[in-house]
Formats: structure tokens, C-alpha cells, sequence
């Protein structure tokens, strides 16, 4: 009786996709681990890094299509996200950002710096900062 349920398990997990629930086909790239690295204001032309704030910042996106908010390495918040294709431009795909709870979205977009990952959140506002984190 072992082997058969060892055996269904193994036919059962081996068959699964790496991320099996993700919450949309977008979602994948995201997936992770981000650190925040800045914030960036155009209209008012500041920058402040995230090493003179006084504190940190993390992102998760996990597979099971949960963000969750970390400030200190202490869990502030989770929901369920979503991102849907916006635009591309030269040759960077754009998404919206979308957080259960949240009546609006967020510009979401990922850039490369030097070799790290970077993504840059923002409100759907010309005049809104961005945020930038770095993938871990």
C-alpha cells in the first residue's frame, strides 16, 4: 500500500508546472524576492536611496499569487496580486499592477542594472514616484 501511494504522489508532483499557481502567465517574471533600492519623484526631481531611510523595504510575489509587504523583515501585509500586459516599449513589455483590496492599479515594468534585476513600481500618475527594488 506504501508503494501506491509513493507511486501517485511521485506521477502527481512530477507532473506539476514549476509554478502551478500562479495567477496569471505575467506573473512568472515577477516571482520573488525584491529589496528596495530607491524612490525617484520627477516632479519634484528627488531621489532617496533606501540606504538613508532608516530602514528596509521588501517585496515578495509568490507562486501561490500572494504579495506580500515586508518593513524591517516584519510582515506588514499580504494579498493576492495580478498583473495584466499594458504596452511595450523598446522592447520592454509593461504591465499593470493590480492588488486585491486597491481600487487602483500600479506601472509595473522590470529593467536590468548592470546584471541585477530591477523592478520599478509606480501610480498610474506621470507626476508619481517610482520605486525601485532589486531583485534578491
Amino acid at each position: 500500500m506504501k508503494k501506491v501511494v509513493l507511486i501517485i504522489c511521485l506521477i502527481t508532483f512530477s507532473g506539476c508546472d514549476k509554478y502551478p499557481f500562479l495567477p496569471d502567465a505575467y506573473s512568472e517574471i515577477f516571482l520573488g524576492n525584491w529589496k528596495w533600492y530607491g524612490t525617484s519623484c520627477p516632479f519634484s526631481g528627488s531621489y532617496q536611496p533606501a540606504d538613508s531611510a532608516g530602514y528596509t523595504i521588501q517585496l515578495t510575489f509568490d507562486q501561490h499569487g500572494k504579495y506580500h509587504y515586508f518593513k524591517n523583515d516584519t510582515l506588514l501585509f499580504s494579498t493576492s496580486y495580478r498583473f495584466n500586459f499594458d504596452y511595450s516599449h523598446n522592447g520592454t513589455d509593461h504591465y499593470k499592477l493590480k492588488l486585491e483590496n486597491e481600487d487602483h492599479y500600479f506601472n509595473a515594468f522590470i529593467t536590468k542594472f548592470n546584471t541585477t534585476d530591477i523592478l520599478v513600481l509606480g501610480e498610474a500618475n506621470p507626476d508619481a514616484c517610482e520605486l525601485y527594488y532589486g531583485r534578491l
